[in-house]
């Protein structure tokens, strides 16, 4: 990780806190930050800041297998988490001096951070499904959703209509609808795909996603 001076000299250059706070629960594309940033630094001082958070292993630029068409997105490193950790706390003070407080936020925004990572939800929910290798459904049927196979590609479940793969992609974007809105209906297929009724009982399996069974059922964010 970069020196404790050339981070504070990092994060005083105009945009570098705006992105890290962008990107702090989310991967995004390039013309995602571009939009979002677009009123506070000019596009080629956002590709000043990307290349140097880059240069700094603050940010790295992954590419996303299986997207039809295939693109990339910036993801905070470890190295960033922990610094944009440290940029909320030092944020959160109000008086001059460093109580031992900074160390306590710094943890709890770690966490926090860390929860939301897509990258850490897709290795619990791996691990979810190796250890119960059944999944069953929310409502009053409760019907089973067996786990025929991990990859990168997804999850591939059966169930009695068949056996069909539910892709990385589509258990991204439900988690990402639920992150943005703090719930996610049952039947809301525009957000969770045709498997809403499997995907939303496989997050419900996370230890800080609730579940609300007033009709219409739903989970949501602790």
């Amino acid at each position: 990780m970069t020196d404790l001076s050339n981070f504070f000299k990092i994060i005083q250059h105009k945009g570098s806190r705006e992105i890290l706070f962008q990107l702090r629960i989310l991967p995004k594309r390039y013309n995602q930050l571009k939009n979002e940033l677009e009123n506070i630094i000019s596009a080629r001082s956002l590709d000043f800041r990307l290349h140097e958070l880059k240069r700094n292993k603050i940010i790295k630029l992954i590419d996303i297998p299986n997207s039809k068409p295939s693109y990339s997105e910036y993801i905070l490193t470890p190295n960033g988490r922990i610094m944009e950790s440290l940029i909320s706390s030092l944020s959160n003070l109000k008086v001059p001096e460093i109580p031992s407080q900074l160390f306590e936020n710094f943890n709890h925004n770690l966490s926090n951070l860390e929860k939301y990572n897509w990258n850490v939800i897709w290795t619990q929910l791996q691990k979810i499904c190796e250890e119960k290798q059944v999944i069953e459904t929310l409502s009053t049927q409760k019907k089973k959703n067996s786990i025929e196979n991990i990859s990168s590609e997804g999850l591939t479940i059966s169930t009695d209509r068949g056996t069909r793969l539910v892709s990385i992609f589509l258990l991204r974007q439900a988690w990402e609808h639920l992150v943005k809105d703090g719930k996610l209906l049952l039947n809301e297929n525009e957000k969770s795909t045709y498997r809403s009724s499997f995907i939303c009982a496989l997050l419900s399996e996370l230890a800080y996603v609730g579940i609300n069974y007033k009709r219409p059922i739903s989970i949501y964010l602790k």
